[in-house]
């Protein structure tokens, strides 16, 4: 019974040492689109406007039949507000991209 224990636990460490190697390279891209993205906005001077945040707070209040002022609160108090703003920023530079990019045919 001991061995047996031993070997499953030897097993899950293994096992998490492996998921850990697997998601090593999308942790590595999803760090560089960051930073690509942050790159491209500050090259736009593409911000999220005040006006931005509070939509998608209602939206995010609404989502969860919250009152609007209570989730802003939230956001205010946890200091998530910048979280809000820059996945406003994100969206907006792969429109950006999204709009600029030609179809070209082979």
């Amino acid at each position: 019974e001991k061995e047996r224990h031993q070997y499953h636990a030897a097993a899950e460490v293994f096992d998490e040492a492996k998921r850990r190697d697997e998601l090593k390279p999308a942790a590595a891209n999803q760090v560089r689109l960051y930073f690509i993205l942050e790159t491209i906005a500050d090259a736009e001077k593409i911000e999220a406007t005040d006006a931005e945040v509070d939509e998608r707070i209602k939206g995010i209040a609404g989502r969860l039949n919250k009152n609007y002022f209570e989730v802003k609160k939230y956001f205010v108090t946890e200091g998530k507000l910048d979280t809000i703003k820059d996945k406003i920023r994100e969206e907006k530079v792969v429109k950006l991209l999204i709009d600029q990019a030609k179809v070209t045919e082979k």
